[in-house]
């Protein structure tokens, strides 16, 4: 049997279906890692630890539209209005465009990153990091920055205190 959808509803289905995809492929990533701590090192965990974060905040904006999923608009004069739901497909859309954005970069840096550790790691953070879109340039220097302070820490011990110390190799 046919279900009859119309072709914007299918596009709006296809670009929801994206995000959750794509967050599939990131909370893969960061569960892999978490698991093999020892193998990553600190940069690995850092960044893991920032991602992390990113998809908490995805995780309180989806527990925000399942909230309103299932309320109804408060005050309308309309009859016909009070009857719908508050949350459509479309502007279920809206409320995702930018988490799919933010989605898209993180799922990007993943593919980048699989595998490497340390001083590569950051580089090719670094080279993310230098995209012709600010959107793009800010958020991947802001991950880049997270994923740094290790080396960071561990350079300023060495150069202010004159300890070396790097548990990870």
């Amino acid at each position: 049997p046919r279900v009859g959808v119309s072709r914007a509803a299918r596009d709006l289905l296809r670009r929801l279906c994206e995000l959750g995809w794509l967050y599939g492929k990131v909370k893969h990533f960061v569960d892999a890692q978490s698991s093999e701590q020892e193998n990553g090192g600190a940069v690995m965990q850092a960044l893991c630890s920032a991602l992390a974060s990113e998809l908490r905040e995805y995780y309180r904006l989806i527990a925000v539209l399942e909230a309103q999923s299932n309320e109804m608009p408060v005050t309308s004069f309309d009859e016909a209005a009070t009857q719908r739901p508050y949350l459509t497909l479309r502007r279920l859309s809206v409320w995702l465009s930018e988490p799919t954005r933010r989605m898209r970069v993180m799922a990007n840096l993943v593919a980048a990153c699989s595998g490497k550790k340390g001083g590569k790691l950051l580089a090719a953070l670094h080279k993310h990091a230098q995209h012709g879109d600010p959107f793009v340039h800010s958020f991947t220097s802001s991950l880049l920055a997270k994923a740094s302070l290790p080396l960071y820490e561990m350079l300023a011990k060495w150069l202010y205190r004159g300890e070396l110390f790097d548990p990870h190799g």
